[in-house]
């Protein structure tokens, strides 16, 4: 169980890395949450969707002149007026957007995206197969596009004290959202402990995964790093001293698991 005082500590740093100016505005909170605002207003109106679209075109700016700041002066060195000098806005935008600077670093624009396809998938497999089936198609795309500024983010996610002890908070955010689709789909309280248990392992792995692939120098695809630890999830950990670590993807006619 996570020491209670040591969480709460933990919680307030990652809200309050930078503070909020004066006039800043409201912090746009977790990247679920600003992302899941874009991604919702942006299926609405005509005129809701224009302006959606809007901020998530200033968000990408945002986030792009920012890696590029940090890249070239130092994360603790660049200040949030300097992200918005860069990136063409006000400072309060990008409080309104952001709430911190770690947060522009951990925004991810596919967040909806992937939860989406999970409460898909979800009505349809058992919860490891539904989530290989919404994470690998939109991993390619991601990857496709941007494997770049992932690349990028991940390492600051990693050097950053800061920003890795938002991302822990956001780790938690996320195996709470997993959790009330899962339970949904499966008609469970979400307080149920296997519920709990479940999301929050898919969630550690993930982390997992992509720490791993940035610490092996991403010398193996994405792709194939995060099949390996869908495949430890479905089939279980091997740990015997004769049997190699690569647990691989789910062979031709291997039954899909049907774990809760």
């Amino acid at each position: 169980m996570v020491d209670t005082v040591k969480w709460e500590l933990l919680s307030e740093g990652a809200r309050g890395m930078d503070g909020i100016a004066d006039g800043g505005g409201t912090p746009g909170g977790t990247a679920i949450g600003t992302a899941g605002r874009v991604a919702g207003g942006t299926a609405g109106g005509t005129d809701g969707g224009l302006r959606e679209r809007k901020r998530l075109a200033a968000m990408r700016r945002i986030q792009a002149a920012a890696l590029d700041l940090f890249d070239q002066h130092g994360y603790s060195q660049v200040t949030i007026e300097r992200i918005a000098a860069a990136a063409e806005v006000s400072p309060s935008s990008v409080y309104r957007y952001f709430g911190t600077k770690e947060q522009i670093v951990l925004w991810d624009e596919y967040d909806p995206v992937l939860f989406a396809n999970l409460a898909r998938e979800l009505r349809r497999r058992p919860p490891v197969a539904a989530l290989r089936h919404a994470i690998l198609d939109l991993l390619d795309e991601i990857l496709a596009r941007d494997e770049a500024k992932v690349r990028r983010r991940l390492a600051y996610t990693v050097r950053e004290p800061s920003v890795a002890a938002t991302s822990i908070v956001q780790a938690h955010q996320n195996a709470d959202e997993f959790s009330r689709i899962l339970s949904e789909a499966l008609g469970r309280s979400r307080d149920d402990l296997e519920v709990r248990l479940f999301s929050h392992a898919i969630i550690g792995a993930g982390v997992g995964a992509v720490f791993y692939w940035y610490e092996s120098g991403f010398r193996d695809p994405l792709r194939v790093v995060v099949e390996r630890a869908i495949a430890a999830l479905d089939h279980g950990f091997r740990f015997d001293r004769n049997t190699p670590a690569d647990l691989g993807e789910t062979q031709p006619g291997m039954p899909e698991s049907g774990l809760i």
